[in-house]
């Protein structure tokens, strides 16, 4: 071996004992876990359901932020321009990682390359939403419906570039129908005019959806899954109800700073799988309409890129704005 491989392999050596002695020693201090969405939201309860045993395992506090505003933008600004070492963390879902990049081309930051990928969290399945009002009764006679009536349906989101606008748009273009969108600011205030029957349908999450549909208010179509799932019994899935293959899930988990060293990422991975599979945080999440999934860094940022890209296409092909 000569002297520049002797030396590289000493620099290779000294890395990796840095990284070891960074995975022992870490935590020294608080961590913070940032969240862009408001206090009660899906990916405000999974930061605080997780946070709240972490610090068990760490030794250290975990302690959740909400810097709610500018579509999660100001939360993903923050943590991708904080010190890469594992002391400031985020939460985050599609809206940040895989979509909001394909809507607003100039951000503050690059979701493809500012984050380091620790572990997804949870999948959210959505229910597919309409008036008791609407004469239909299944996802074949929504269609028939829109075909007669093409455009004078209209379903309402949670905005522009949501996962439920684009769920709506994905299901419209794989079953060659149309509807009109009435963008909303959020659940909260367009449940009440579904409801009423102002709105044709819509997609939300289980755990805001269900407790109407049980009270005989709303009637769900379908789950946004390939399969049914057991938080809603008896419920088909849309892609075995005529749309073949058509899955829109809302999913979260952990990201750091890009930089953060992999001992860091890797025992945040390893404690976070550990946590999620407990029969209590499987209950947990099972209560807010959720479904722990855990794995790799590398099986997470796969997902990433994979949604990025397909919800990409969509907004290209569309044309979809930001308003």
């Amino acid at each position: 071996m000569c002297v520049t491989d002797w030396k590289w392999a000493w620099v290779v050596l000294a890395g990796s004992a840095v990284f070891s002695v960074h995975a022992q020693t870490y935590p020294t201090r608080p961590i913070r876990v940032i969240v862009g969405l408001s206090p009660g939201s899906s990916m405000d309860v999974t930061a605080r359901l997780v946070s709240d045993k972490l610090k068990d395992v760490i030794g250290q506090p975990v302690i959740v932020e909400n810097r709610p505003g500018a579509n999660s933008v100001i939360a993903s600004e923050l943590v991708a321009k904080a010190s890469p070492d594992g002391y400031m963390l985020m939460v985050a879902g599609a809206g940040s990682l895989a979509i909001r990049q394909k809507l607003e081309l100039k951000l503050p930051f690059n979701a493809d390359r500012d984050f380091a990928p620790i572990v997804q969290v949870a999948n959210l399945p959505l229910l597919l939403l309409t008036p008791m009002a609407l004469p239909v009764r299944s996802m074949k006679d929504l269609f028939a419906l829109a075909r007669a009536r093409p455009g004078d349906l209209n379903y309402s989101s949670s905005g522009v570039g949501s996962t439920t606008h684009l769920s709506v748009e994905l299901l419209a273009t794989q079953a060659g129908v149309r509807f009109t969108h009435v963008p909303y600011k959020g659940s909260s205030q367009m449940i009440p005019d579904l409801i009423a029957g102002q709105i044709s349908l819509a997609f939300d999450q289980i755990t805001t959806a269900k407790p109407h549909v049980q009270a005989g208010k709303l009637r769900a179509l379908g789950v946004s899954m390939l399969k049914p799932t057991p938080l809603m019994p008896g419920l088909p899935s849309i892609a075995e109800s005529g749309v073949p293959k058509y899955e829109s899930i809302s999913w979260n988990g952990f990201v750091a700073p890009a930089a953060t060293p992999r001992a860091v990422i890797e025992r945040l991975n390893v404690e976070i799988n550990k946590l999620i599979k407990t029969p209590e945080l499987t209950d947990k999440f099972a209560a807010i309409g959720g479904e722990t999934v855990g794995g790799t860094p590398e099986q997470f940022s796969a997902l990433i890129k994979s949604e990025s890209a397909r919800w990409g296409r969509l907004i290209y092909q569309l044309g979809i704005k930001p308003q």
